[in-house]
């Protein structure tokens, strides 16, 4: 009844290593958020390993890339309008403090923003992390201890696809920010967006 691919222990925690690439963006961008990170994903594997105790074969099968890929799309796309949402109005509304920076001549007069932009699109990803097993259990995990699936083989899934959700969020928000910065300014660190 049950075809669901074994995620090995090793596997897993090779996948907890991805971690290591928003750490470092936290850390470059000043975001103080390393913390709750680390202590959202220890708290959501923890939480979710109580629930667990109560490879594809090619990996890109339609049943796994899917219904993965539209988990982190999705995540990804809500995180990058919060991020481009934030970043914009908080330069609108604090136009008069970019401009200090700017004329201070600031290296990086757009990084406070940024940093403002990256922590509201991250905080929900976050938030969600800290509460999965004991507060909610998410719908995908449900669905396959529903389907027959082992727990603890319906745990390592959902570790590894919000992992795999707070890497993409981190990475395509870091970009997107990015790119913002490159072409919403004009010569003279004008906003023209």
């Amino acid at each position: 009844m049950n075809n669901a691919v074994v995620i090995s222990n090793l596997s897993l925690a090779g996948f907890y290593l991805l971690l290591l690439v928003p750490l470092a963006l936290f850390y470059r961008w000043q975001l103080g958020l390393s913390k709750s990170t680390v202590t959202a994903v220890l708290r959501m594997t923890l939480q979710l390993a109580v629930v667990g105790l109560i490879h594809a074969e090619p990996w890109w099968q339609a049943q796994y890339l899917i219904p993965v890929a539209g988990m982190i799309l999705g995540n990804a796309l809500t995180a990058n309008v919060l991020a481009l949402e934030r970043w914009y109005s908080s330069l609108k509304e604090k136009n008069n403090e970019y401009q200090f920076y700017l004329a201070m001549g600031a290296p990086h007069p757009i990084q406070p923003f940024q940093r403002e932009a990256v922590k509201a699109a991250l905080m929900p990803q976050l938030a969600s992390m800290s509460t999965l097993g004991i507060v909610a259990l998410p719908g995908m995990m449900t669905g396959q201890i529903l389907g027959g699936t082992e727990p603890v083989l319906a745990v390592k899934y959902q570790l590894a696809i919000m992992i795999a959700i707070l890497v993409a969020v981190s990475v395509s928000v870091a970009a997107t920010l990015g790119m913002m910065s490159r072409f919403a300014f004009n010569r003279y660190g004008q906003l023209v967006l």
